[in-house]
């Protein structure tokens, strides 16, 4: 007995129906983001929790199965969390060079405010940082 052929106008709905599925969560998950801004802006608490993210990679790797590579999620969920941080509060990254701006794209997320640093060994006064986040 021959196999039914693939419909693939039928598959593509379904990508895009799964697509939008997706795109609904995104847009839950930035209202919360907003909530837990603002919480932490009553608290004074920082906005930026390397070990949270850590954790929250961990938890969907460990959970993870299929095709699909885990390299790829990580970085998918790198870029949500970089752009939930920044919408949580002010966020800067200060590099040193070219080879360090490509780095602190590649962890924070194409989306996080970088300024390059006059002097590496010195800290970024206020001025810089303040101009290089408008």
């Amino acid at each position: 007995m021959a196999e039914k052929p693939l419909d693939l106008a039928a598959l593509r709905a379904e990508i895009d129906a799964t697509d939008e599925a997706i795109h609904d969560a995104i847009m839950r998950r930035t209202e919360t983001v907003a909530r837990v801004g603002a919480a932490k802006r009553d608290t004074d608490a920082v906005v930026h929790r390397p070990a949270r993210e850590a954790q929250i990679a961990r938890r969907l790797l460990a959970r993870h199965e299929g095709a699909f590579p885990p390299a790829s999620l990580v970085r998918i969920w790198r870029e949500l969390i970089a752009a939930s941080v920044c919408q949580q509060g002010r966020f800067l990254v200060c590099v040193a060079d070219d080879e360090a701006a490509g780095a602190a794209q590649d962890h924070f997320g194409t989306a996080t405010p970088r300024t390059r640093a006059h002097d590496p060994l010195k800290p970024v006064l206020d001025g810089e940082a303040e101009a290089a986040l408008m």
